[in-house]
């Protein structure tokens, strides 16, 4: 019972979470794409890359970040069969965890794309619990064809 009402919800909202930002990243950097000869494998040339940046990018990463983790939120609302918030809100812990991770550990980052990045998680992943309840209870409330 556990495994389908908290582990499953909160391991498929977690990575579908994740793949998503990384995906939302990536056409960001398709997007503002480094110079010419940039390994952004190397520190140096992230660093630099980072800086080149304008706010734009910043901003479209936290939409990516409160688009994804309220999908992530969602997902995990959807897989168990009762309406609990709990499998949400502890997916949004385990990407706010990430977040933490990510600005300890990119510290070239600004500091208030960090802050936010950490702030907004567990707010969007209990967005995705009200939408998840919302789908959950509109396809319960439409009347069968037979």
């Amino acid at each position: 019972m556990k495994f389908k009402s908290y582990i499953l919800p909160v391991v498929a909202g977690t990575m579908a979470g994740v793949m998503l930002q990384v995906l939302g990243e990536k056409a960001l950097h398709a997007t503002y794409p480094p110079a010419v000869g940039v390994q952004l494998n190397a520190k140096e040339d992230y660093v630099s890359y980072i800086s080149t940046l304008p706010v734009t990018a910043f901003i479209l990463l936290l939409v990516n970040y409160i688009i994804c983790t309220t999908i992530a939120g969602a997902i995990a609302t959807l897989i168990p069969d009762h309406d609990t918030k709990r499998p949400a809100l502890i997916t949004g812990i385990i990407i706010t965890l990430g977040a933490i991770f990510n600005a300890m550990f990119m510290p070239f980052q600004p500091m208030w794309v960090s802050a936010m990045s950490i702030i907004v998680m567990i707010p969007s992943a209990l967005l995705g619990y009200i939408v998840g309840r919302s789908m959950r209870q509109r396809k319960t409330s439409i009347p069968s064809s037979r």
